[in-house]
């Protein structure tokens, strides 16, 4: 810890480093601890860190985050960043205590001589533990109800006992903190590697459903096909299946198409939003329940109906345009590998249609309808017909790949065959590139006879 620490002081501007009423303190101290390159330092400093300000001349910018509360940030880079903040009790030694956690409070003076941990944090590191060390540590800042797990899917800790219980007692609390707050936290759990375990321990604490309360009502409803299953049980496993496949692809039968997934899988933010549309890709199953006369279950268009719940809940917690939208695209549309793959005869023009309207979710989506398949009883549904068309979706794009950039066909050409301007020119000509692109048109020629055909069998 001491030689990652050192290497870090040696990056502080010349006053900060001289100033032994400055300490490391939270994350740096935590990941340079396990070993983890910190994602930027945290100072805090044991006097009045505004008045230090205004007689030192710092290199870089100074940003006020929370001025009121003696906190800057002194930005030295696009990727280097210090964080900095005065005392919020009397002394060093109580504001340790009063941290949302006691592996993030732990300090070291800059001279590195010694180390203070008065609520045990490097014991609970080495236990790999996330425990409060006070019930009025999560009361004081309700968002740290949400970030325990955060730090469970991110670390792979266990929650201690007695903070779930804490968690479990205050979670109607969260609705006290900014939902910007909330997405903020949301995101960096859904993009971590532990998000099943992560969830799970939100389902027991009764957090998930203060945050997503759609989900109360599939934790009370079951499908019913060869054997009943519980709704969310299926989604968590869903979850269980999709990080195991995601972040041990090597080992999977989709090893082969990782620079298809890699875009999406590596991107911290958009595999995030492929997480968050797994835990949600049920959620219209009860508003859409129905039986029939053998009892067995059916949720008809259960998808675009989860698709706006989706939206509505993900609006409300101040997510981002792009990234509801997309939460919802893969919602709504989370059926589609499954229809392809369940089709006997999975043509080269429907998977066509599939790379054509799915765009860089592909894959992605494709993965995550194989771990919905994969938490359905297996002789259900089975994946033996999606990595079937895990293989069609590849020979379709290497044809994209070697087609050409211009499209076979334009409107001018429908036009010269007389054929009336309308809709059915945007028809025609998407049909003509998916029937290319399945390979059952090779020329122009053959692409201006086949636009006939299409139009002639559209007007009979």
């Amino acid at each position: 810890m001491k030689d990652c620490l050192r290497r870090l002081r040696e990056r502080l501007p010349r006053p900060l480093r001289q100033d032994r009423r400055f300490y490391f303190v939270g994350g740096t101290v935590r990941d340079c601890a396990l070993g983890r390159p910190p994602q930027d330092i945290d100072l805090v400093f044991t006097g009045r860190l505004r008045d230090w300000l205004r007689r030192h001349r710092l290199p870089g910018r100074l940003v006020p985050l929370k001025p009121e509360l003696d906190e800057y940030r002194l930005v030295l880079g696009p990727d280097f960043w210090i964080d900095l903040s005065g005392l919020r009790a009397e002394n060093l030694w109580q504001d340790l205590e009063r941290r949302d956690f006691t592996l993030n409070s732990i300090a070291v003076p800059l001279d590195l001589a010694t180390v203070l941990d008065p609520t045990d944090g490097l014991r609970d590191l080495r236990r790999r533990r996330i425990r409060a060390f006070r019930q009025r540590n999560l009361r004081s800042d309700p968002v740290r109800l949400l970030r325990a797990f955060r730090f469970q899917s991110v670390l792979g800790f266990e929650v201690d006992p007695q903070t779930l219980r804490w968690i479990g007692r205050l979670r109607a609390r969260i609705h006290q903190s900014a939902p910007e707050r909330i997405h903020e936290e949301l995101m960096r759990l859904f993009a971590g590697r532990w998000v099943f375990e992560a969830c799970t321990g939100l389902r027991t604490t009764g957090l998930l459903f203060e945050l997503f309360p759609e989900l109360r009502a599939m934790d009370l409803t079951f499908q019913r096909y060869l054997t009943d299953q519980n709704l969310l049980d299926h989604t968590l496993d869903t979850l269980r299946h999709l990080q195991a496949w995601v972040f041990a692809l090597d080992d999977t039968p989709l090893a082969p198409y990782f620079p298809e997934l890699q875009p999406v899988l590596e991107d911290p933010e958009r595999r995030a939003l492929l997480f968050l549309a797994a835990l949600l890709h049920d959620i219209g199953k009860p508003r859409t329940l129905s039986r029939d006369a053998e009892g067995r279950t059916h949720f008809l268009n259960h998808e675009r109906v989860g698709a706006r719940m989706a939206a509505q809940r993900l609006q409300a917690l101040r997510f981002a345009r792009r990234e509801w939208e997309t939460v919802a695209f893969l919602v709504r549309h989370h059926m589609y590998p499954h229809h392809l793959a369940w089709d006997p005869h999975m043509t080269d023009r429907a998977v066509a249609r599939y790379v054509r309207r799915m765009g860089e979710w592909a894959y992605p989506l494709l993965l995550l309808a194989i771990a919905d398949a994969l938490a359905s009883p297996p002789e259900l549904i089975g994946i033996s017909r999606h990595l079937l068309l895990a293989r069609k979706l590849r020979e379709i794009q290497e044809r994209q790949r070697r087609a050409p950039r211009q499209r076979l066909l334009t409107g001018h050409d429908l036009k010269a065959l007389g054929i009336p301007e309308g809709p059915v020119y945007r028809e025609i000509l998407e049909a003509i590139q998916e029937e290319f692109l399945a390979g059952r048109l090779q020329s122009r020629a053959e692409a201006l006879a086949r636009a006939r055909e299409l139009y002639e069998s559209r007007r009979r």
